[in-house]
């Protein structure tokens, strides 16, 4: 039994989870470093303007990247990924470097979840016209701002003194704190709150669109990119609750910190992917319009205008540069999201689709008789 009991006891002493935290940092670094260029290289050119997230994805770039250092930095230098008797054992000074790093990490974590959802609050102001949608969206920024700030002060002080929070384990040292396991249990709790609000916002002005169904359900979609952090806010909120933050600390470390890593990342990489939509517009022009410009010729004129409009409808959302349309010749992208996210509102593409400029719109020739034939309602394809 003794010999056993040693074999289990050398096990654990031996065992280690810090690769998990080692490959999550990585992979986020990476992708939210692509992510980062390929928004940049969609939302580069002439005609394209600035916003407001714009001005908030690049900081939020450069924290989600600092939370991911934290986390490697904290595997040698504060023991985790090992078992807390181990390092109580060989290097009890790390329990102090574990600690400074929980406390830097929460203002980081707060400010890394927070850029990014201003950034996607910021692409929304770009098409809300209503007054409603758009005080609704400052609200958002405001308790965005005001959680940063709430969850970094309570972290600062939740011992008093302040230095309490390190210097706990040392013998003859007093203080007291909150209770702090309940406060990294709740405090992604807002986060959710306001991410289900940020997911069903953008619904009632996709509703108003003078767009098919199909339009409508395809730029939900992309809007739900904005809302798609509650997943991993959910996820974060339920893996702090199966796990306590102090037992076992150096140990259970790994799945907070890995948590701690995807939650602002995916938020993130969520800001980032309504731009790609004129990379994949160019690459549609490039690669599968030729073949679809083939294929049109044993259709219909209108089965063809039609499935061109659903096309640009979901591409051309990113503000991107006028692109060659589908189609005839002479086929422009001209309207829809392209103009909305140039600075034209809801109201002024309704307008605009309803007087004959949509989605595709073709340039007349020269035609004596400059026919015209109304294909839908929100575009008009004018006829040689």
């Amino acid at each position: 039994m003794s010999d056993s009991s040693t074999d289990i006891s050398s096990g654990y002493m031996d065992e280690y989870c810090g690769g998990e935290l080692i490959a999550t940092a990585v992979v986020f670094m990476v992708l939210e470093i692509a992510f980062a260029a390929i928004r940049y290289f969609a939302r580069r050119g002439k005609g394209v303007q600035r916003g407001l997230d714009d001005w908030f994805i690049w900081p939020a770039l450069v924290v989600n990247i600092i939370m991911c250092i934290e986390g490697l930095i904290l595997i040698p230098l504060a023991g985790v990924g090992t078992h807390l008797v181990v390092v109580e054992a060989r290097s009890p000074e790390k329990l102090v470097a574990w600690a400074k790093g929980i406390y830097a990490c929460v203002w980081i974590w707060a400010l890394a979840v927070a850029l990014p959802k201003l950034a996607i609050l910021g692409f929304y102001l770009r098409f809300f016209k209503s007054p409603y949608e758009r005080a609704i969206s400052y609200v958002l920024m405001f308790v965005t701002v005001a959680t940063f700030v709430a969850v970094g002060l309570t972290a600062t002080f939740q011992c008093t003194p302040v230095s309490y929070q390190w210097a706990r384990t040392t013998p003859g040292t007093q203080g007291k704190c909150i209770e702090v396991t309940a406060f990294y249990d709740w405090m992604s709790f807002p986060n959710i709150v306001t991410d289900v609000v940020m997911l069903v916002l953008p619904l009632p002005m996709i509703y108003r669109l003078q767009l098919s169904r199909r339009q409508k359900i395809g730029l939900a979609v992309i809007f739900a990119a904005g809302g798609v952090g509650v997943i991993t806010s959910c996820f974060r909120f339920a893996n702090f609750f199966n796990h306590n933050a102090f037992e076992d600390n150096t140990w259970t470390s790994v799945q907070l910190l890995k948590w701690t890593d995807i939650e602002p990342g995916i938020y993130f990489l969520a800001a980032c992917m309504p731009s790609f939509a004129p990379l994949f517009q160019r690459a549609w022009n490039r690669f599968v319009a030729p073949h679809v410009k083939l294929s049109r010729k044993k259709t219909k004129g209108t089965s063809q205008a039609n499935s061109d409009n659903d096309v640009f409808a979901l591409y051309t959302i990113g503000g991107g540069r006028r692109d060659r349309g589908l189609g005839h010749s002479n086929s422009r992208v001209v309207g829809g999201f392209s103009r909305l996210s140039e600075g034209m509102d809801e109201e002024a593409i309704d307008e605009e689709s309803r007087g004959g400029h949509g989605i595709l719109e073709d340039r007349p020739r020269q035609n004596p008789s400059n026919q015209e034939i109304r294909v839908t309602s929100t575009f008009t394809v004018n006829h040689v």
